[in-house]
Order: C-alpha cells, then sequence, then structure tokens
C-alpha cells in the first residue's frame, strides 16, 4: 500500500493542479490511531477519522472493498462506476481521467 501512495499523491496533485478534477477519500485500515495518523499524515486529500470505525466498516462493506489498496470511483450519488482505479492511475497516470469521464457518464 505505501508504495501506491506516493504514485497516488502525484496524480491528485497533477489532476487537480489548474482546478479540482477528482477527489479522494482515505479509508484506513490502520489497526491504530498512530499508524492511521502517521500514514494519513503524508496525504493531501481527505480521509474517514480513525475514530469512525462504524462507518469505515460500513464503507469496506458497501463497495466491497476486497484487499488494500483499493482505489473506486463513484458518482455523487454514491453508485460505483469503476472499481480497478489503482490499475489505471499505475499504468495509465492523469490520461486515466478519460476513461473515469466516460465511466461517470455511462
Amino acid at each position: 500500500m505505501q508504495s501506491f501512495t506516493p504514485k497516488l499523491g502525484l496524480f491528485y496533485d497533477s489532476v487537480n493542479s489548474s482546478h479540482k478534477q477528482v477527489e479522494i477519500v482515505y479509508v484506513s485500515g490502520d489497526r491504530t490511531p498512530e499508524q492511521f495518523a502517521e500514514y494519513y499524515d503524508e496525504m493531501p486529500w481527505l480521509a474517514v477519522p480513525y475514530s469512525e470505525s462504524a462507518t469505515r466498516n460500513e464503507l469496506a462493506q458497501r463497495f466491497r472493498v476486497q484487499g488494500i489498496p483499493s482505489l473506486i470511483l463513484i458518482n455523487h450519488e454514491g453508485v460505483v462506476k469503476k472499481d480497478a482505479c489503482r490499475m489505471d492511475v499505475t499504468n495509465k497516470g492523469p490520461l486515466c481521467l478519460a476513461d473515469w469521464d466516460a465511466a461517470l457518464n455511462s
């Protein structure tokens, strides 16, 4: 997971440099609040607070998170539009935004 975060951070900064195009919400799988604080300190995006374990568990179940890290594209209504976004970021970088836009508009 930690090897993906720097790549995701560069992606996030790149696609949002001129205007906000993508928002990421970190839903922690950390075992302690200290792990969460240390890891989240490196992230420029939003997070569900560690103290909200019920919310974190509900989101993991709702979006069928199988492993971490997991990056899922959802629309403004909370509907999953694409669930392999980690590979998109890894393989295509900012070019994946066109695919995500198409998925959101389908």
